[in-house]
């Protein structure tokens, strides 16, 4: 990802007013006596003048949802505040900031001062409520636009805090006479004062993605790349259907980690940090969470939408020579398997012995094969399997006869000796209009929208096809010593009550979950 570049001054010639003033000619040099007056008005006129041309490209660049900007940039915002409004707040502890205990040297406090946790001691910040539509202030806020004779630096004099949406002030502004202040009236009565200061180079959030494209899709989220990729991806497949590359985008943008972005790239490096997985190639850089297993190597070579850590893995099961090595099962409930199901249905990948049960009372032939689950819906999944293959003019051991011209029904010997259930159900239950998508949850970027917004496939998605989104989640265990004395653990066969007793005591020791769900 690419280093932001810092703001730079003057950026243009007209950022100075000498040189507008070159350009006007001898005629306002001789005649106009206040010549310095008269340079700060031209250069303030340049800076409206670039704050036009900035706004005009903004608004061309609208016109596409490819290059429409997240954010407006305003070269010089103007933010009022009120002395009512003011807050008094104790330091909180960020990245580079004070420490607790004492400073130490070259900081940005007092060397000597002591910050005790819990003590806010003797200094407070001011604190004042961001606007909405301020994103962040970056780098300072002065008193006036041109020959500013009040500067704060950010981690200096001031600190944001984008989360609880606070402008932290180390000084109380009311007490400076560099910012233009003004008392407000209410009812003829003086009843508070107010001042307004310049924030530099900001974004600031016009709500440019949702106003001109996200509405059409219902989607309201706050403005961030992220969003502006979602929108994009569900446009696309929108327009276009839904191909393995548009799904590749969409699950970036929903979870926030990149995917490459280059048509052809080359690793150059892989470095673990304390806070981060940094790839690097010859084209870009890629962050990504500690939590996340990189799946390229130093030298190799990667095409656009290429994963590089294992976080997200996208399975499009559309052919007949499906790779599901990757999957260990699929637990499939009402929601694909139609019927009065208690909890869902486990199809392991792996080869099991397809058995034969003879003929049911109907004469046809029974076959089954080894499904993980509560034994009343296995049951009566095998029980709608034979009925609704009579109902249909096929039972499950006829579509498995391996005759090239059956009669009668088959047998044992007629039938395959093994089966892969979760084969099966790629190949049999979805046929072949199935895509798995595993993501790992402690890899998402904090800012990306998340899985709530998977639902907004099943607009897109063809009505033969659907999908199945697994999600890792790092979760603590709990060991039982099985050998503890008193220990009596009776196996958990339906959703019977289940008696855990130990020492004679009920309610002790174990408590025992079912714990299941489905993507919607």
């Amino acid at each position: 990802m690419a280093t932001e570049e810092l703001p730079t001054y003057p950026a243009w010639d007209y950022d100075q007013g000498r040189e507008l003033m070159n350009h006007l000619g001898s005629f306002w040099l001789y005649m106009f006596e206040d010549r310095d007056l008269f340079r700060a008005y031209l250069r303030g006129t340049g800076m409206g003048m670039a704050q036009t041309y900035i706004n005009f490209l903004e608004t061309v660049a609208a016109t596409s949802r490819f290059d429409v900007p997240v954010f407006h940039k305003e070269f010089w915002y103007s933010l009022t505040l009120k002395q009512s409004e003011a807050g008094a707040e104790s330091l909180i502890y960020q990245p580079d900031d004070a420490v607790y205990g004492p400073q130490p040297a070259g900081g940005v406090y007092s060397e000597g001062r002591v910050f005790r946790y819990g003590d806010p001691g003797e200094f407070l910040w001011n604190t004042y409520e961001l606007p909405d539509d301020v994103t962040d202030i970056p780098y300072v806020i002065v008193n006036k636009v041109v020959d500013a004779t009040v500067v704060y630096f950010r981690g200096i004099d001031f600190h944001v805090d984008l989360d609880r949406r606070l402008l932290y002030l180390r000084y109380d502004p009311f007490e400076n006479d560099g910012f233009a202040q003004r008392e407000v009236f209410e009812g003829g009565e003086h009843s508070d004062n107010e001042l307004s200061m310049w924030l530099f180079n900001i974004d600031v959030d016009l709500d440019y993605i949702y106003t001109h494209f996200g509405y059409v899709l219902n989607v309201a989220l706050q403005s961030s790349q992220f969003y502006k990729d979602l929108v994009n991806a569900f446009w696309d497949m929108c327009v276009s259907g839904t191909s393995e590359s548009f799904l590749v985008n969409m699950f970036a943008a929903i979870t926030g980690i990149p995917t490459v972005k280059e048509a052809a790239e080359t690793v150059e490096v892989i470095r673990a940090q304390p806070d981060a997985l940094i790839v690097v190639t010859d084209k870009t850089s890629y962050r990504f969470p500690t939590t996340a297993t990189p799946i390229v190597s130093v030298g190799e070579e990667v095409s656009a939408g290429d994963q590089l850590v294992d976080s997200v893995d996208i399975l499009v099961m559309a052919g007949h020579d499906n790779d599901y090595a990757s999957l260990t099962a699929i637990s499939l409930g009402e929601e694909f398997l139609s019927g009065d199901y208690f909890s869902e249905l486990m199809f392991q990948n792996k080869t099991v012995p397809l058995e034969w049960h003879g003929y049911d009372e109907d004469g046809k032939s029974d076959v089954r094969f080894e499904i993980t689950g509560f034994p009343g819906d296995i049951e009566l999944f095998w029980d709608l399997s034979m009925s609704r293959g009579k109902l249909y003019g096929k039972t499950l051991a006829e579509w498995l006869d391996t005759r090239a011209d059956p009669v009668g029904q088959p047998t044992a010997a007629n039938l395959p000796a093994t089966i892969n259930p979760l084969g099966f159900v790629v190949g049999e239950v979805m046929r072949n209009n199935l895509f798995v998508v595993s993501v790992n949850r402690s890899a998402f970027h904090p800012d990306a929208p998340g899985l709530e917004y998977v639902r907004m496939l099943r607009e897109v998605v063809p009505p033969r096809s659907t999908f199945i989104v697994f999600v890792e989640i790092n979760l603590g265990t709990l060991n039982v010593d099985m050998t503890a004395t008193g220990l009596d653990l009776s196996v958990f066969t339906g959703p019977e009550e289940i008696v855990v007793t130990y020492s004679g005591q009920q309610g002790l020791a174990v408590t025992a979950r079912l714990v299941s769900g489905v993507c919607k």
